[in-house]
């Protein structure tokens, strides 16, 4: 059979088979399928993978290409997107992006997302407590912490999830994240180059299990330091992921001693860190140099220089591997997708 439109006629003649039953528990082999189209294997592969896109059919590894049966479950529907965030994630400055990317892996599929906000500690950030109340759904998307207890709890269930934006002490969970330590390596590298030795830190310093991730920011910066001298403490302050804290953090580093330059975190502390710089009598920029580290460019004056972390593309990752492992849940894969991060002085 010659099918001109290629890719689209060869879905279009399977979907109208398997509707009108031919087609029932599976689909022949793609050899047999490509043979009869009279198209080499690789279109007709590439047909069979777009069909599991679309939640027609799912693959698994050496035992064929079975065929959806109708959904009559609402939960075989679902994604439940597990967040903890200080507002809900299509208005937070840094996990909107990451939202849209998720809600954009969906699109064209059958399944659609549901929102399950967690508690957060509003004092020290993150989990406040675990949450055991779920949604019954395909599979799950933990955003915002990398809380041990409540991905224990994940693991136990039936369900696949994947961590977004995080990194877990366990190996064998699935998560999507950005590395910054190349980049802050590279910040601290140029700010040598110009001459700058004072090098100050705000940002979590120590982990309470929600923050893995923004540890490795931490170690990143006691790691490039440490290439050409000592640590000073002085220069170290811990502060939670809450606007509130750059100010406070800030102020209590120029009491004890001038930086020339401040690596923060999170660029939502970067306004009260500004500041807490201007009302000592400095001019940033030139007496202290800002850098920023997750490139959510807020508008600040002289403008922020920030590490770029494209978080919808984490986003966009995160629920592309989620979908892949509920499509062909036998299929090895790697638990771990590293994305790199982007420092442009």
């Amino acid at each position: 059979m010659a099918v001109e439109n290629k890719q689209d006629g060869i879905i279009e003649e399977l979907v109208r088979r398997i509707e009108e039953g031919i087609y029932d528990e599976r689909l022949p082999a793609g050899l047999v399928l490509a043979e009869e189209f009279n198209v080499n294997f690789k279109t007709m592969n590439r047909a069979i993978i777009r069909m599991a896109e679309m939640g027609l059919v799912t693959r698994q590894a050496k035992k064929g290409t079975f065929i959806v049966k109708d959904k009559t479950c609402l939960e075989d529907t679902l994604i439940e997107l597990l967040f903890v965030g200080s507002s809900d994630p299509g208005t937070h400055p840094f996990y909107e992006q990451m939202w849209q990317g998720i809600l954009d892996s969906l699109d064209g599929t059958i399944y659609r997302l549901v929102l399950n906000r967690l508690d957060e500690n509003t004092e020290n950030g993150g989990l406040l407590q675990i949450c055991r109340q779920l949604t019954p759904s395909a599979g799950r998307i933990l955003m915002g912490t990398s809380n041990s207890q409540q991905i224990k709890l994940l693991k136990k269930q039936k369900s696949p999830f994947v961590l977004a934006g995080c990194m877990s002490s366990d190996p064998a969970v699935f998560s999507v994240y950005a590395d910054p330590t190349k980049s802050i390596t590279q910040a601290i590298r140029y700010l040598r180059k110009k001459g700058v030795s004072d090098i100050a830190y705000i940002g979590i310093t120590r982990d309470n299990g929600d923050f893995l991730f923004d540890l490795e920011k931490f170690h990143a910066y006691l790691a490039a330091i440490q290439e050409e001298g000592e640590l000073d403490s002085s220069l170290v302050e811990h502060a939670p992921p809450f606007a509130g804290n750059g100010y406070p953090a800030m102020k209590k580093i120029l009491q004890a001693k001038q930086p020339q330059a401040v690596l923060v975190a999170y660029d939502h502390l970067c306004s009260g860190v500004y500041q807490a710089i201007e009302e000592a009598g400095l001019k940033i920029g030139d007496d202290v140099i800002v850098i920023g580290i997750d490139g959510t460019n807020p508008v600040l004056t002289p403008p922020l220089t920030s590490i770029s972390i494209d978080r919808y593309e984490v986003g966009k990752c995160a629920g592309e591997l989620l979908l892949d492992i509920i499509r062909t849940p036998s299929r090895r894969r790697n638990c771990t997708k590293i994305l790199q991060t982007e420092f442009k002085p």
